[in-house]
């Protein structure tokens, strides 16, 4: 790994924590908050997108490759999928990545 890429690394690492010592000292959330919220959105985003095109659970582990039990801890918000799954839902959907983390999806 090159210097460069390893100062990368620790700045944003260290950038990071700064910003965690932060949030904890205003009251603010923590990344598990944060984690947990996101999670929250995304599951209500995805149901409804099922619900919106009439599609299963079943189609859509068909699609991206993975179990209905992975579709389904997703829909009921235990688990989410990693960003590789994420750009096959979106493709599954025709949908914008943004769109299952941002709160104004129907």
């Amino acid at each position: 790994m090159s210097i460069l890429k390893v100062d990368f690394f620790l700045l944003h690492y260290c950038i990071n924590k700064l910003y965690l010592l932060y949030l904890v000292k205003i009251g603010g959330n923590t990344m598990d908050d944060i984690k947990n919220k996101v999670q929250k959105i995304f599951t209500k985003n995805l149901n409804n997108l099922l619900s919106e095109h009439n599609k299963t659970q079943l189609e859509l582990a068909n699609y991206i490759g993975v179990s209905n039990t992975s579709v389904n801890k997703w829909t009921k918000g235990y688990n989410t999928p990693r960003m590789d799954k994420i750009d096959l839902i979106c493709s599954f959907f025709s949908h914008k990545e943004g769109g299952f983390t941002n709160r104004h999806t129907s």
